[in-house]
């Protein structure tokens, strides 16, 4: 799609990055709804892509090398921005002020500004930026919170009935649930269709974990906030089944392994993360599938071994539920976009 197609909010986002990115040309557009935005200045180094997800939603994954000091300004529009800083920091004022808060690396938060107002960004000399932000508009969020079951700070829920609203953020560290699903959006390989069905996938996951995280440090959360140690043990779990995808371990040998009660490992994995054992190793089972078509000759027979399929008939069926496509269609698709591009 070219950009005329795309909503408003898409193309108020876009012309606000037009000032320090490069934009690929009309005709070109976007390739499958991602489009590579190049920097203007030789300061910065890399690339920012930026997603159309769905309508009210985008997203902005960066991955730039800020060679020398500089500053980025920005008007605001009616959105709501949360962003996730993998590595590097920052410095944000409002207007031609001070620094008013800090931009941490493992951290996360979001950002609510009055409409016309001015974010400036401030970048260190030598310093290396992965960070992803979510651009949500109020009818998005209005639709996402119309059952209650999240439930929104009072300031966003004032944007979202298009009441006055003043500035507010928030800011926490990244829970292992989130820095997964941040970690998986860079990770994601290839291009055309379905590199571009992953990025948008991996983005709806990411604002639905943020937003029940932020249900959760404001008290309106269904779940009480996990003990340190028992999220350290999260994270020894994700470790243990993405180190070696092509097993199965039980959920007895995991907790054996982290030095949990099963009940305690099963129960508080599903509260963190938000998903079950099961489920969260087949994503990350048919992630790696995805690179491995994308990335590399193997054989989709081996692929199936590889993430843990005894009989490659099964991984077809699973891989074919989970994309919509087989494998085989999958790295047909893949080679043609290739071709095309």
């Amino acid at each position: 799609m070219i950009r005329g197609q795309r909503d408003n909010h898409y193309n108020s986002i876009l012309s606000s990055l037009s000032r320090y990115y490069e934009l690929p040309d009309e005709e070109s557009g976007s390739t499958a709804g991602v489009m590579r935005l190049k920097s203007k200045s030789i300061t910065s180094v890399g690339n920012r892509d930026f997603i159309y997800v769905r309508e009210g939603l985008c997203a902005l994954i960066s991955d730039i090398q800020h060679e020398a000091q500089h500053s980025e300004s920005y008007k605001s529009d009616d959105v709501l921005k949360l962003h996730y800083r993998l590595q590097g920091s920052s410095g944000v004022a409002l207007g031609i002020g001070d620094i008013i808060e800090s931009v941490q690396p493992m951290a996360c938060g979001m950002l609510l500004q009055p409409a016309g107002t001015q974010k400036t960004e401030h970048f260190a000399a030598n310093s290396k930026e992965l960070s992803i932000t979510l651009f949500c508009s109020p009818g998005l969020l209005e639709e996402l919170t119309a059952d209650g079951e999240v439930l929104l700070p009072q300031p966003i829920i004032d944007m979202v009935k298009r009441h006055a609203f003043d500035y507010f953020s928030m800011g926490f560290p990244m829970p292992p649930d989130i820095l997964s699903a941040s970690r998986r959006l860079f990770d994601i390989g290839g291009a055309g269709t379905l590199h571009a069905i992953q990025m948008q996938a991996g983005c709806l996951d990411l604002l639905w974990k943020m937003l029940r995280q932020v249900a959760v440090l404001t008290g309106s959360g269904p779940r009480s906030k996990p003990r340190k140690h028992d999220l350290e043990r999260v994270v020894a779990v994700c470790d243990l089944l993405d180190k070696d995808l092509s097993s199965s371990p039980t959920i007895p040998a995991l907790a054996k392994s982290v030095g949990w009660n099963e009940t305690q490992l099963t129960q508080t994995f599903r509260d963190v993360m938000g998903m079950t054992v099961y489920e969260y190793r087949h994503r990350a089972a048919m992630d790696f599938a995805i690179s491995l078509l994308t990335e590399s000759e193997v054989p989709i027979t081996q692929i199936a071994y590889e993430v843990g399929y005894q009989y490659p008939s099964n991984f077809s069926t699973a891989f074919k539920k989970e994309f919509g496509v087989t494998p085989a269609a999958a790295r047909k698709r893949i080679s043609l976009d290739a071709c095309s591009n």
